[in-house]
């Protein structure tokens, strides 16, 4: 819709000047979309025909200017697909006023139009966070952002570790989740650049998500600013435990070890039934097939090249990227090996990663047959 409306501004304006202006009119009113622009107007007896199809006005004018005239039509009928209405003022020759209103809340305000005082921890549970998700795994993100969605809370995205500084610069959040793996600037450099930084999210806390970390890795996340870390696969109940701290203003809990694992299933029936609950039947299906296809590719890679020319630090990216999905699938033994493999390659055994790494075709082949269950 902005789109149209300011591409048709640009058109019909030569020399002058156009506006975007976006205001929201209380709690239970409309936000309103104004485009002002100063060319040539439309004439009052065509106003009533504007937003008609093939409707193309000011002929002399038009031979600068192509187009079908479905424009605004088409305009017209995403607003009313939004619940929303369009107007428009003109005078001939001194230019336009299209208003847009749709029924739309601002991101992190509440319901009923209330945004509660971060500082304030009477607003408890009941806060809505707007929260940033920097994760460069696309399923990570998608299926984090679902959960969260799901507690109440309004998520933006980030692909990357450079992305994600730009858009705290750029936006106040009350909560920044970051992964640690990434290609660029990895999670680590990425929060230090955010707090370290004038941007508007310079004092939001940051919480670490990383597939494997050890010991001395997460004591490294605290040092870099780091509050709390949540090791992948993440869950709603581990959102769950972290959220509160800053719905409620608590203090931040100390950050979490991983747990010492124990046998791991094949695949794990709850976390897929998990899966299933939180993204619909449907959607997890679809995500589910994509990674086996995707893991099938990764695996299939890494194999052949560390038997070829041994470990490398671009095998080791994909195979991280491979945990951290694994695990939200409930990969759980292709998690565990992975977890095994990089910290063997982290700890300088590159010998006992490269052997691990050139058997996994045989836990992956038996990881695929356990899906088709």
């Amino acid at each position: 819709v902005l789109l149209n409306l300011v591409g048709n501004a640009v058109k019909f304006t030569r020399g002058g000047s156009i506006s975007v202006k976006v205001t929201h009119h209380g709690t239970d009113g409309p936000t309103e979309i104004a485009v002002t622009d100063t060319g040539v107007g439309i004439p009052s007896a065509d106003l009533g025909r504007i937003f008609d199809d093939f409707v193309t006005l000011d002929a002399t004018y038009a031979r600068h200017s192509s187009g079908t005239g479905l424009g605004l039509g088409i305009v017209r009928r995403l607003v009313d697909r939004m619940g929303g209405r369009m107007t428009v003022e003109s005078a001939e020759g001194k230019g336009s006023v299209f208003r847009v209103l749709l029924p739309l809340r601002i991101l992190g305000e509440a319901p009923d139009g209330s945004r509660p005082d971060p500082n304030n921890s009477s607003a408890g549970a009941q806060r809505r966070l707007l929260i940033l998700v920097v994760e460069d795994n696309e399923f990570n993100r998608l299926i984090v952002r679902d959960m969260l969605v799901k507690e109440g809370h309004d998520v933006v995205e980030a692909q990357d570790g450079d992305e994600g500084v730009a858009m705290a610069a750029a936006a106040r959040f009350d909560l920044i989740l970051m992964d640690i793996s990434m290609p660029r600037v990895d999670g680590l450099q990425a929060a230090q650049a955010i707090l370290s930084g004038s941007g508007a999210s310079r004092k939001t806390p940051i919480v670490a998500m990383t597939a494997h970390a050890m010991q001395v890795e997460t004591e490294r996340f605290r040092a870099g600013g780091m509050q709390q870390v949540l090791v992948k696969p993440i869950t709603r109940e581990a959102l769950r435990a972290v959220l509160p701290i800053w719905t409620n203003g608590q203090s931040p809990a100390p950050i979490a070890r991983p747990d010492q694992r124990k046998q791991a299933l094949v695949t794990d029936p709850a976390v897929r039934s998990a899966l299933s609950a939180d993204l619909g039947l449907g959607k997890a299906d679809q995500l589910t097939r994509r990674f086996l296809a995707e893991g099938a590719i990764i695996v299939a890679q890494s194999v052949k090249s560390c038997a070829q020319a041994g470990v490398d630090a671009q095998i080791m990216h994909d195979l991280h990227r491979l945990a951290g999905s694994a695990g939200m699938f409930g990969a759980q033994a292709l998690e565990a090996r992975l977890a095994d493999i990089e910290t063997a390659w982290k700890s300088g055994a590159k010998g006992e990663a490269r052997a691990m790494i050139v058997a996994l075709d045989v836990l992956w082949c038996s990881t695929a047959a356990a899906f088709q269950d």
